[in-house]
């Protein structure tokens, strides 16, 4: 199977906390590393954290993407935040697996932002894996 790499929409500047997906992960047992570049950075202490997780398995299809409880949070992956300028975020995310060998099939991407009028220019995210 070829792997997957997906380009990842996410509106831009990014000025409060959200989230994007639910999205499908090509290869559900398989690590999925997310890259999300960072440029023009503004405000007052701004702080960007980005956090990917997969949905919980055996939920079927196409998980709500504002419902915590469909999504493994326990398990997500936090990048390092970015306070500056031209930063990369870039997460490694595991695969999603219970202890009866189901996988989770989607994931999602969630960001949460900190800072006054904090302001962060972003394109070209990818998920390849």
């Amino acid at each position: 199977m070829a792997a997957l790499t997906e380009v990842i929409h996410i509106a831009s500047p990014i000025t409060a906390s959200g989230r994007v997906g639910p999205l499908l992960a090509d290869s559900d047992v398989a690590t999925l590393t997310v890259t999300v570049p960072v440029g023009t950075v503004s405000g007052t202490t701004p702080s960007i954290t980005f956090t990917a997780e997969r949905s919980l398995p055996g939920l079927g299809d196409y998980p709500d993407v504002t419902d915590d409880g469909d999504w493994d949070t326990g398990n997500g992956v936090n990048a390092t935040a970015i306070t500056a300028s031209t930063h990369t975020a870039s997460i490694t995310l595991p695969p999603s697996v219970d202890d009866a060998g189901e996988v989770g099939g989607f994931w999602r991407l969630k960001w949460t932002v900190t800072g006054t009028t904090p302001s962060f220019a972003v394109s070209g995210a990818t998920a390849a894996g």
